[in-house]
């Protein structure tokens, strides 16, 4: 008992340097990691294919990175 006590304890002394990691301290209305990505993945889709080139998806990040930066002015 003891041991797994101890071994609990220091999970708990860890928790505090990864869980700051795992959780956002802006509101995300529960929006997870995984939802994140698959929306970022859709928006990818909707502009590649499988017979798209890297050089196509450069030019999609490049493009969207422009936007973005527009968009924030």
């Amino acid at each position: 008992m003891k041991k797994s006590k101890t071994y609990l304890e220091g999970l708990l002394q860890k928790k505090d340097k990864w869980a700051k990691s795992q959780l956002s301290e802006i509101f995300n209305v529960e929006i997870t990691t995984t939802s994140r990505a698959e929306s970022c993945n859709a928006v990818i889709k909707k502009y590649l294919n499988s017979k798209s080139e890297i050089s196509d998806l450069i030019c999609f990040i490049h493009d969207f990175e422009k936007k973005i930066l527009q968009q924030s002015r």
